[in-house]
This record gives structure tokens, C-alpha cells and sequence, in this order.
């Protein structure tokens, strides 16, 4: 405010404001700044704003339609591009981004950024049509790191293991100091059983950045025995002592470190991280989680509320404060955190769930219900969304209209597990039983060449009453994806029920 005071003319700073009146909730006074921007303003940056402030108020048309007025000034926008193609599948059809994207690669045949793009948004086309798609990008630059591991992954899709794993060691090549080549080599290399060299690998990444939580997660899951698990914290502990620290990793130690250390050994790490790094949000609250995983909920309280006075603009300080009043059983004190959260940062999903899970708590199933729809308007993607949204309007009575945002979940998400078996439980009552097995063959018919839909059409089905029916879809599961342990475990049990059918 006493910025615009001085220099209310600058229309840079005009958009800057309104950005940020718009996205902490002051809606009426960001539409001013708008306004009061727009004639003196770069038509581009004041679009982009215009796009974000309709974003924040849960608007995706709108959001599209500002988008698109970009893309007719920059036609080769990466952020405009980005935006429209994200909308597009949002508001219309994933195929109509899709074809977005096509037509603007053909149109800009040698732009790398379009044309990585359009393989980012492939990784969920068939394998073959993902790899053309990479290729292509390897053919512009050759010398581009994420390019050689996307394709590590589409060859992995294809069932061609040592192929891929060729991909991955050529993304070292050519970037040999990115933690990401090593982490996606290490990757594959667990994939394929491979652990001690997948563990060599995850510790390449962590040499590098330590923030890279991912690795992290996957060099614990190369652990096989306690003495392993052990060395890897000492691994990650000595990392964190040696690198400058974002903080991410920290989270991600205490996370691995839980079920290794016991937890005065555990405190004494992180209170040593405290002490070096008080700066940093993230060692704020490993403690305060900490405390609250060691029953101390004093302790916990006094640490929440010092991060919340000392990093007031961060949406994960108010998110732990939230999690101690809610262990303390105070519902208002959880509720007004969890609001300060989401008016941080609205378009988190898990603060706004949070929120309407307090909510719910109360009983007020209408007022969740609205702040879902807002979620899901401003998240599209964000399947959990969707399901917290089904579940508030089910409750309301609202159930065909809970049903259908329940599907849509699922359509985006087909491992969303939760969905199926409320999919089921509510096909049930409604007096719909065959509901699921159609959703279903409606995502295997949508998704050819995925196993996960053949393995939820095999979930669906009776070993004792349609038992040649579920092995023979879960065959196709594992025929997609030969490693595939959920689908191999669903075949031991299918089997092990045949086999006391018989007997």
C-alpha cells in the first residue's frame, strides 16, 4: 500500500499489487488495480494477470479465454502455451490439448520448449506415440538431459528394459552433475531388481542436492535389512551436514529416519538441524511433528506458534500449527489456521481439504461442499479434490451429482483407490452394482496399452464365482507391465482361491 502510495502510476507495480491483493482474497480491490492498470500496462502482462486473478477466483473459462488473448500477441509463449493446453483438457477434453499442441508443433516444427511440451503431456498417450514424441525432441537437442530420461521411461513402458536403462546412462552422459539423470537411472535400475546399483545411483543424486526428496524415498526402498536402512541415514545425515540446505530434505530425513532412529536420537538430529539452519521454515517443523509424534503437545504448540509469528506468508507454518490444535482437539483454533493456510496459498489442495474435513467435523457439509467446488475449479487435476467433493455432496443428498464427480476422479486417476471402493459401496445403494465394471472397461477402452485398469476390472470380479474372467484380466495386466507387484500379488491370491475351490 505505501508502495502504490508513492508511484501509483507504475503499472508494473499496479499488476504486481493486484496479483497479490487477488491471490490473499481481497477480490474487489484487485479488480481496481486491474482496471486502473490496463491502459498504461504491456498487453501481455496485463493479460497474465487478468488470467491469474480469474484462477484465483476459481474461473477456468475465463482463465482460458485470457490465456488464449496471449497466445494471439506471443504465439510462441511456453507459459501461454502451458496454460492453454492445461485449460484446454480441463474445461473441453484432454484430446483437445492434445491437438493444441500438435498443430502449434507443426506450426513451430524445430521449437524445443513446444515440442517438450507436447512429449510431457504424451506420457499418458501409448508408449509407442510418447517415445515418437521424445525422439523427436532428442532430434532438436541432442545435448538436453530430460530428454534422454523421458524416453528412458517411455521404452520402460514398452517392456524394454535394457533399452531404457541405455536412455538413462545417456542422461548421465550428457548431465552428469543434474541429481535428476542419476535419481531417474536409479529409478529404472530398482525397476528391474537391481538394487545395489539402483542404491549407487540414489546416492549420486543426494551427493548433489540433498533436497531432491524423491531419492531420498527411493534409496530407502533399495534397503533391504536394518544394517542397510542404517547406513543410509548415516548417508543422508552426513549429506545434510556437508550441503547448504533448502529444507526439503530435512523433511524427507525425518520421514526415513522415523522408522531407523528411535526418537531421542531422532530429536537430537533435528534439534542440531534447528540449530544451524533457524532461518529455514522446514526445521521449524520437523520438531514441531516431532514433538507431536513424542505426545509433547505443549512443546509442539510453542514451536507451531514461533514459525507461524516468524514466517507468516508461509502456508505450511499455519498448516502445522492447524495439525497441533487439531491434536489438542481444538476445532477453531485448527479451523482459522487452516483458513490462513488456504488465504496463503488457495490453490492448495491439501489445506483446502483439511479445512473442509474440519469442516465436516462440525457437521457443515454445505460449507465444505462450496469450498471443494472452489478447490476443484482452481485444481482440476487434483483428483483427492474431486473425491472430498463427491463425498460432501453425497452427504447432502446430492448423489447423482456425487456420483458424477466421483467418476470424473476416477477418469482422471484410475489408481485412485479410494474412489473404487466408494465407487462400489454407492453403485450398491443406488441400486447400480454393474456401475464400476463399465467405468472400468470405459477407462481400459480410453487408456489401451495401461495395466491399471485391468487390474481394477480384475479386483472387481469373484474368485469363487468368475475366477477364469479375473485371471485372465489379470494376465493382461501383468502382459502390460511384466513387474507390476500389485497385479502379481492379485494373481497369487487369485490362484491360491482357485486352489482351495478345487480342493
Amino acid at each position: 500500500a505505501a508502495a502504490l502510495a508513492k508511484h501509483s502510476e507504475d503499472a508494473e507495480l499496479l499488476l504486481f499489487a493486484a496479483d497479490a491483493y487477488s491471490r490473499f482474497g481481497n477480490i474487489e480491490e484487485s479488480g481496481k488495480l486491474l482496471a486502473q492498470a490496463e491502459k498504461s500496462s504491456h498487453r501481455g502482462n496485463w493479460l497474465r494477470t487478468a488470467a491469474r486473478l480469474h484462477r484465483y477466483r476459481g474461473e477456468p473459462k475465463e482463465t482460458l479465454a485470457r490465456w488464449k488473448e496471449v497466445l494471439a500477441l506471443e504465439p510462441t509463449s511456453l507459459d501461454a502455451h502451458s496454460s492453454v493446453t492445461y485449460l484446454l483438457a480441463a474445461v473441453e477434453s484432454r484430446e483437445a490439448a492434445l491437438e493444441h499442441l500438435r498443430s502449434m508443433c507443426e506450426r513451430f516444427p524445430r521449437n524445443f520448449s513446444l515440442h517438450r511440451l507436447r512429449a510431457e503431456w504424451m506420457s499418458e498417450a501409448s508408449a509407442t506415440e510418447h517415445e515418437a514424441a521424445v525422439r523427436k525432441l532428442i532430434e532438436i537437442n541432442p545435448q538436453e538431459a530430460w530428454s534422454h530420461r523421458e524416453l528412458a521411461s517411455a521404452l520402460f513402458r514398452q517392456q524394454r528394459e535394457e533399452d531404457a536403462l541405455a536412455a538413462a546412462r545417456a542422461a548421465v552422459d550428457v548431465a552428469p552433475d543434474d541429481p535428476w539423470s542419476h535419481y531417474f537411472l536409479g529409478y529404472h535400475l530398482r525397476l528391474t531388481g537391481r538394487l545395489p546399483e539402483a542404491r549407487e545411483s540414489f546416492e549420486s543424486a543426494l551427493k548433489i542436492s540433498v533436497d531432491l526428496t524423491a531419492a531420498t524415498d527411493n534409496l530407502m526402498r533399495t534397503c533391504t535389512t536394518l544394517q542397510e536402512r542404517k547406513a543410509a541415514i548415516v548417508f543422508l545425515e552426513d549429506q545434510l551436514k556437508q550441503q547448504v540446505i533448502g529444507g526439503d530434505g530435512l523433511m524427507a530425513f525425518r520421514e526415513a529416519a522415523a522408522g531407523v532412529l528411535d526418537l531421542p536420537e531422532l530429536e537430537q538430529s533435528l534439534r542440531a538441524a534447528h540449530e544451524a539452519r533457524p532461518d529455514l521454515p522446514q526445521t521449524w517443523s520437523v520438531l514441531t511433528r516431532h514433538f507431536l509424534d513424542m505426545k509433547q503437545e505443549d512443546s509442539a504448540l510453542e514451536f507451531a506458534r514461533r514459525a507461524s509469528e516468524l514466517f507468516p506468508l508461509s502456508s505450511s507454518a499455519w498448516m502445522d500449527l492447524a495439525l497441533v490444535y487439531r491434536a489438542r482437539l481444538d476445532e477453531a483454533g485448527e479451523a482459522a489456521s487452516l483458513e490462513e493456510a488456504l488465504r496463503i496459498d488457495p490453490a492448495s489442495g491439501v489445506a483446502a481439504r483439511s479445512l473442509a474435513e474440519c469442516y465436516e467435523r462440525g457437521g457443515d457439509f454445505a460449507k465444505s461442499r462450496d469450498l471443494m467446488q472452489m478447490a476443484c475449479a482452481r485444481s482440476p487435476f487434483d483428483v483427492f479434490n474431486h473425491g472430498f467433493l463427491a463425498e460432501a455432496l453425497w452427504k447432502l443428498g446430492d448423489r447423482e451429482e456425487g456420483l458424477a464427480k466421483l467418476t470424473h476422479a476416477l477418469q482422471i486417476d484410475p489408481t485412485y483407490e479410494w474412489g473404487w471402493s466408494t465407487l462400489t459401496r454407492w453403485a450398491a445403494e443406488m441400486d447400480r452394482p454393474e456401475l464400476p465394471r463399465e467405468m472400468a472397461r470405459e477407462l481400459i477402452a480410453r487408456r489401451p496399452g495401461e495395466a491399471d485398469p485391468w487390474l481394477v476390472l480384475a479386483r472387481l470380479h469373484n474368485i469363487r464365482t468368475e475366477g477364469t474372467e479375473k485371471l485372465e484380466f489379470l494376465a493382461k495386466a501383468l502382459e502390460l507391465r511384466p513387474r507390476f507387484v500389485a497385479a502379481h500379488r492379485a494373481y497369487a491370491m487369485a490362484l491360491a482361491g482357485v486352489g482351495a475351490d478345487s480342493n
